[in-house]
Formats: C-alpha cells, structure tokens, sequence
C-alpha cells in the first residue's frame, strides 16, 4: 500500500459525478502513484471506460482528502444503495459504515436540528436494500457491529426494526417504511442528554444511574418536538421502545395492545441488539443464543408473532 493513501475500487465512483478528492493511479513500470484525476473533474463514463481499457481497477486518494470521500458517500449514499454495477456485499457495506458514520456526528454534534438533519440521509438507502431483498437484508444484517456504541447501537436497530417492519407490513410501500426507518434511527437520540459517564459506565448502572438513564424516551421526544421532527412515527417509537408486553418497561408500563405497534417492533429490535453486542462486564451474545435467551427468558416482554416473525429473519435458507 503506498504511504499516505487509500485505495479505492473503481467501482466505487459514481459516474458523471464530482468526486470532489483527487485520484490517483499506480505507474505500470515504476509503481510510483501519479494523479490522473483532479477533484474538481467530473468523473465521466468515458474515463471510468478507459480506465478499464488499462486496468486500472484500483485508484488511490491521499490520506488528507479521507473527510472529502467520506462526506462524497453521505451525499450519493441513496444512489450507491441502487447501483447494481456494485455487488450488493459492497452496497450493505458502504451504507452501514457511512450510516454509522453519520450518527456518530448526529450524538456528537452540539446543534441537535442539524444532527437529526444529517441522520436523514441513512434512511432512504437503507430501506432501498432492504426492500431488494432477502439476500441484501442478510448482508445488511451479518454487517451490524458487536462493538457498543450509542451510535452503532442506533443503526443496528434501525436495520433490524425496518427488516422486520418490511415482513410485517408486506405491500405498504416504501414511504412508510422510510418514515418508519427515521423513528427506528432515532429512537434514542434522547441519549444525548444523558452524562457520558453513565453511558460509557464500565460495569453495571447503580439505581439512581437507571433512574437517569431511563428519562431518555422522554428526553428524546422532548428533542424531537423541539427540533421539528416529531413525526407521529418518531414520536411512538421515541417514547414507547422500552415498553414492554407484560407491562414491566417504562416511562409508563404500558402493556399489551396498548403499545403501538411501532414500539412493539422497536423494542424487539432494540433487545436484540443490545444481547449481541459486547460490554465491558459481559461477551456478546451469538444471534442464536439472544434468540434463545430472549425466547426462554424474556418471551413476555414482547408481541410473540412479531417475535417469531424476527426470527425468520435469521433462519437459514437451503
């Protein structure tokens, strides 16, 4: 790998777009990377095609434009998701480590209306995978990380919820779904307003830290309506996802029908998550043994038939 650059497959530039990084080629005889391609060039289906022609495959971007590519994705991620020039592994790949991204910033950055402003552009890709089929749905899905972040955790949830949405609610379209998938997102942007050091505890909350950590469907409707983005989608999912069937969840023990449907998914997606992923006082669960664990253990916590139609979604195909 040359020193101070990244590679980049050609496949993964759009064509008649501006890149807005340069690009560079390796130097058939000295190996040397010299620029073939300017940022402010638009990259043509002539020079994608010739590139081709000399086999260049792989084009290299210097380690100081990363934040150039980066946000060059966010902005063409909706049309990346479609380009069936890419295998879909690629497709899944680029809109979950770009969507991951992305809500990193929306639980860093200070003004909140700008962070869920950016957030908008995970959902539209996202739901078009999904909605290609079961093979992308898998590959979005093997792809969720098991490292913990609040942020990870955030689009972890929303593939889940939106996969399982998409059986649930078969033939009603995609907007829905995108609404949906934008509530799912943000379904604890109320985190936000909970001290780090309680989010980031190494080792089981104390009662007073859950009392705190458990204001956040609250808090996060609060933020919602402050900011304008209080759909009524967002709105259910945002308060109710830690309700729970049996009427153990909070902030008002709901039970059974009373939970909106929306939640309902939610709150499956969101235990599912939280089994698989990996504490600092705990291993991560397989996606077989949460299953298990949440079919022995925790079966009256949720709505059974949207229980059994998550786990279709990890049944193996012959």
């Amino acid at each position: 790998m040359p020193e101070g650059f990244f590679p980049l497959d050609l496949k993964d530039i759009l064509e008649d777009t501006a890149p807005g990084f340069d690009l560079y080629i390796q130097h058939e005889k000295t190996g040397k990377l010299v620029l073939y391609r300017s940022r402010d060039l638009p990259f043509t289906p002539d020079v994608a095609a010739a590139l081709r022609r000399n086999n260049h495959q792989v084009l290299y971007v210097p380690d100081a434009q990363m934040e150039k590519y980066e946000l060059y994705l966010e902005q063409n991620l909706a049309a990346i998701a479609q380009d069936e020039s890419l295998p879909v592994e690629r497709r899944s790949q680029i809109v979950y480590s770009t969507s991951s991204r992305i809500m990193e910033s929306v639980f860093n950055e200070p003004r909140a209306s700008e962070a869920i402003r950016r957030s908008h552009a995970v959902i539209a890709p996202t739901v078009s995978l999904i909605l290609q089929g079961e093979a992308a749905t898998r590959n979005l899905i093997a792809l969720t990380s098991h490292d913990y972040y609040t942020y990870t955790h955030s689009v972890n949830v929303c593939i889940f919820s939106v996969a399982l949405a998409e059986k649930i609610f078969q033939g009603e379209g995609r907007e829905k779904l995108e609404r949906l998938g934008s509530g799912f997102l943000l379904h604890d942007i109320g985190k936000r307003e909970i001290p780090a050091e309680i989010i980031n505890k190494d080792g089981p909350l104390s009662q007073e830290e859950w009392k705190i950590m458990r204001s956040h469907p609250e808090l996060g409707h609060r933020i919602l309506e402050e900011t304008g983005n209080l759909t009524e989608e967002a709105a259910i999912i945002a308060y109710q996802h830690h309700e729970r069937y049996d009427g153990s969840g909070y902030p008002k023990k709901m039970k059974g029908e009373d939970i909106h449907i929306y939640a309902k998914i939610c709150c499956i997606a969101d235990t599912f998550d939280a089994l698989t992923t990996k504490r600092s006082y705990r291993r991560p669960n397989s996606s077989f043994e949460a299953l298990q664990i949440m079919q022995n253990e925790m079966l009256g916590n949720f709505d059974r038939d949207f229980f059994s139609n998550f786990v279709g979604l990890f049944a193996p195909r012959g």
